[in-house]
């Protein structure tokens, strides 16, 4: 009995013992609306639908439940120093909405702060055409009703260490991937593969969404469309089967490679900021007062992260999913980072899942770039395709008066065989 209770004192120990010190979240955007529209779609372009509303407040009251609840890592109430939520920046609201729905799960109703009562008769704006008094009994002594708390959102983007499309921030980015796809054994083939696949998809697809897609260009069109749909059966002429949905994955993995997502270079550029965050709280150490940050983001900055972190191949990304990194400390205070995907441990190499300090920051070295280095990369391969450009131009101006001398000769070579067959016909008339 003894030799068992040392046993299992030992084992949970070394569970127990550890502590979250940081963790560092990448969320998918909930499930919007397509960007593009059919007839059998009315619709807001691009924007968060109520089923996406729900799926992201229902993970924030996952989190509260693992972070506050039971992991007592969190406080119930919000505390602006300890959490940052971050949008990336997008043409629509989708993730400013997205983190807003997130941020109303982690902080729920009854969270939110009271007001003292000398200060409930200043909480009213200087508006003088309405009448508060009704409003200001609703409230009693809460902020805002149900005791809900207002969460900022920071949006962050403009540059490589945001979540932006690093490929439309540096043109140079794709060169370098382009060079690196022309001497990398085995990429050709794998686009190949992955085409084969997606055209076969087009066709599959064509009846359930009436949408007619012929090339890479309709593709990208047609994506987000076809992605929101799945969450949209009902609306749609057929039901999305098993089958359908597997060819639905089979354009959206295509589509990302078209898009350079699917390259580890790329992956290390949209990452930056996001692995940066994780250091410097690490080397914070003790001092650390923020104890997450979150990004909500789209798709395809999801993606490349897992690419990163998840060496292999990478499945397609559903709307309100969760990519963690996840520290700890123990009472040693020897720190442990762990990677998961909706939950599920990530490898940062074959058969493992847990790293210790060292480990991380040799693999942050080998998975990021310096600012200043990529924007020496970035410089360098814009100028390689700019002195293509010109090359071409001057090749371009050199053949110009070639061109014209051969025009001419041939005009004059032209007049001459006709002056000649006149001078024949003639003759021969004679």
């Amino acid at each position: 009995m003894s030799i068992y209770l040392f046993l299992c004192l030992c084992l949970g120990f070394s569970l127990q013992a550890e502590r979250n010190f940081f963790v560092m979240q990448m969320i998918n955007v909930g499930a919007r609306f397509p960007k593009e529209v059919s007839k059998d779609w009315v619709s807001h372009l691009g924007e968060i639908t109520h089923i996406g509303t729900r799926q992201l407040y229902l993970l924030g009251r996952g989190m509260a439940n693992r972070y506050v609840v039971k992991g007592d890592f969190l406080k119930s109430f919000n505390v602006p120093s300890e959490v940052a939520i971050k949008a990336a920046y997008t043409n629509d609201n989708l993730t400013v909405a997205s983190a807003y729905a997130y941020s109303r799960g982690l902080y729920p109703a009854g969270t939110g702060p009271t007001l003292i009562n000398k200060n409930i008769s200043r909480a009213i704006p200087p508006y003088t055409g309405a009448n508060f008094s009704e409003y200001q009994k609703q409230l009693n002594d809460s902020a805002l009703p149900h005791l809900y708390d207002t969460v900022p959102i920071m949006v962050e983007g403009g540059g490589p260490d945001y979540l932006l499309s690093a490929t439309e921030y540096c043109t140079g980015l794709k060169v370098m991937v382009e060079r690196r796809r022309e001497s990398e054994a085995g990429l050709k083939d794998k686009r190949s593969a992955l085409k084969s696949k997606a055209d076969k998809a087009f066709k599959e697809l064509k009846d359930i969404f009436g949408v007619d897609v012929k090339s890479l260009e309709d593709s990208m069109k047609y994506r987000d469309y076809i992605e929101s749909a799945k969450y949209f059966a009902h609306d749609m002429s057929k039901p999305i089967t098993a089958d359908s949905k597997a060819a639905l994955d089979n354009i959206y993995n295509f589509v990302q490679f078209e898009e350079y997502y699917d390259d580890p270079l790329v992956a290390q550029v949209v990452s930056n900021e996001v692995l940066k965050e994780v250091e410097t709280a690490l080397k914070l150490g003790a001092k650390n007062k923020k104890k997450m940050a979150t990004y909500v983001v789209e798709d395809r900055n999801v993606y490349a992260m897992l690419k990163l972190v998840n060496k292999g191949e990478v499945q397609p990304v559903p709307f309100a999913s969760l990519l963690e990194i996840r520290i700890t400390v123990d009472e040693n205070k020897k720190y442990f980072v762990r990677a998961y995907f909706n939950d599920k441990p990530l490898h940062w190499k074959e058969g493992v899942t847990a790293i210790d300090l060292d480990g991380f920051h040799k693999w942050i070295k080998e998975n990021t770039f310096e600012h200043k280095e990529f924007m020496a990369k970035c410089l360098e391969a814009k100028e390689e395709v700019k002195t293509k450009d010109t090359v071409w131009i001057i090749a371009g101006l050199c053949m110009v008066p070639i061109m014209l001398i051969v025009i001419i000769l041939t005009i004059i070579y032209a007049v001459r065989k006709s002056k000649e067959r006149e001078l024949e016909t003639a003759e021969s008339d004679i």
